[in-house]
């Protein structure tokens, strides 16, 4: 198994994953369904608990982490290029929306059909 990230991004000068000199523990309170949507959450991104708050307070940009089985690079290449386009084609929604809702030519023979 190998992992790969999406989209990689540097990480600020600190480090603040690793283990070393952590020795305080810090408590707080959360409803059972902030509990389930962290542990959710986490599970879904791969990262532990503590990681993740860490991640959250410093404002480091938390990301998804692909794991790929053997033979999977050709299907995580086939959905980035699929996200891709899809990207575009909401881009091209937005601008076409704009476009009608400031008025642009044409507009009233759209809005008459």
């Amino acid at each position: 198994m190998t992992k790969t990230n999406v989209q990689s991004t540097p990480s600020n000068s600190q480090r603040h994953d690793t283990p070393n000199n952590k020795t305080h523990v810090i408590k707080f309170r959360v409803t059972v369904e902030e509990k389930a949507s962290l542990e959710l959450t986490c599970k879904l991104l791969n990262l532990s608990l503590s990681t993740f708050i860490r991640r959250a307070i410093h404002n480091v940009k938390i990301e998804k982490t692909v794991i790929v089985a053997g033979g999977g690079e050709e299907t995580l290449t086939a959905v980035s290029t699929l996200l891709a386009q899809c990207s575009k084609v909401g881009g091209n929604l937005n601008q076409l929306a704009r476009h009608f809702n400031s008025g642009g030519a044409d507009t009233e023979q759209i809005r008459a059909k």
